[in-house]
């Protein structure tokens, strides 16, 4: 390996400790932790509200309340283009300046 590229491979590797460990990056990781719940409670409040009905969801509906969505954007399935953004370009920033800040926790996606 050259010297080169250990060099940047550390840098690397020093730049993701230091992102990780801000309270801004762990607010996002956060975030989606509860998104994830909020995620799950809502497709198993659908299936309660079948199940105690006793009208079984057939079709479109079932899809949707069993629906596993992909996380890569080659899927074709919506992104928050800006969120994605804004955290690529303050990395990018922080590879050029040490000073650079990292997005402010207040950023909130769209709900839809």
């Amino acid at each position: 390996m050259a010297y080169a590229d250990h060099v940047t491979r550390e840098t690397k590797r020093t730049l993701a400790a230091l992102i990780c460990s801000t309270p801004e990056f762990l607010h996002l990781f956060r975030r989606m932790r509860a998104q994830w719940r909020k995620l799950r409670s809502l497709s198993l409040a659908i299936r309660a509200v079948a199940r105690e009905t006793g009208t079984p969801l057939t079709g479109r509906l079932l899809k949707d309340a069993q629906v596993s969505e992909p996380l890569d954007r080659e899927s074709g399935c919506p992104v928050e283009e800006k969120l994605i953004a804004t955290w690529t370009d303050a990395v990018q920033a922080l590879r050029a300046d040490a000073d650079a800040k990292l997005p402010s926790t207040r950023y909130e996606a769209r709900s839809d």
